[in-house]
């Protein structure tokens, strides 16, 4: 795992479900259990898989986050080598400080990327609660010689209803992801993506390149839908406790 960094891209896409809550904050910085955020228990998350490179990817409202994780050293990120890199929006030529997607928040950060000294890259979401060490998800990427591996559940029918935004995984007996299907009304498949992806550095970045220059911004349908006969796309099961913050009710359910 040292040879692992991680980024976590701190989406606002669900903020027009939770209203008033994400007003003045990303949900990355919103508190959970009364004492912590939930950026805390992402890091927590990748600070006990021992990676230690961190790059938090911010959009909007991200100055209550940046007050909140100060130089990192709750997490033992406060290094000279490596640690954590917060990384707001900034306005150029070609980014006018809001993303599109994922693959757009990356491409305006893959100077981070490439000065990353690790090979693989952890990416992540921050809408998604778990608690777990990514070194078996890591040992599986590596055994089956994947080019992506994507962490998923199978969470129960009664939590799968309403018109949540998720990405719906179908895998062969060998855990190859064969088939993705993204915010259907009527899934075919239990098996629900947590947003958490590994891959080579060197191929995001080749993805992330591509994309740009075709105007694709989102990582699912613009490359794991479009290219999921070429890559090698893997699924890593959780069993463990998840909960998705996709609504005010699903936030106070969490809480």
């Amino acid at each position: 795992m040292k040879d692992v960094f991680g980024m976590i891209y701190t989406s606002d896409e669900s903020d027009v479900r939770l209203r008033d809550l994400t007003r003045s904050r990303s949900i990355a910085a919103m508190p959970i259990g009364g004492r912590y955020r939930v950026i805390d228990v992402l890091l927590s998350n990748m600070v006990h898989s021992q990676i230690t490179n961190v790059g938090l990817i911010t959009q909007r409202n991200y100055h209550s986050l940046m007050d909140h994780l100060e130089s990192g050293k709750a997490w033992d990120l406060n290094r000279k080598r490596d640690g954590l890199f917060i990384l707001p929006p900034y306005v150029t030529r070609g980014n006018t400080g809001s993303y599109s997607g994922m693959l757009d928040a990356i491409r305006s950060n893959l100077g981070y990327v490439r000065r990353s000294a690790q090979r693989y890259a952890l990416i992540s979401g921050s809408s998604t609660v778990f608690n777990m060490k990514f070194d078996d998800m890591m040992k599986k990427h590596l055994e089956t010689g994947a080019d992506i591996t994507i962490l998923y559940n199978v969470p129960a029918e009664n939590e799968l209803k309403g018109d949540a935004e998720r990405t719906h995984l179908k895998m062969d007996e060998e855990g190859r992801v064969v088939d993705i299907e993204v915010s259907p009304r009527l899934h075919s498949y239990p098996n629900v993506s947590m947003d958490v992806y590994i891959m080579d550095k060197a191929l995001l970045t080749y993805l992330v390149e591509v994309s740009a220059a075709h105007y694709r911004t989102d990582f699912v349908r613009d490359v794991l839908l479009k290219q999921l006969s070429e890559l090698k796309v893997y699924g890593y099961r959780y069993d463990g406790y998840v909960s998705r913050i996709e609504s005010i009710s699903s936030y106070y359910k969490l809480n």
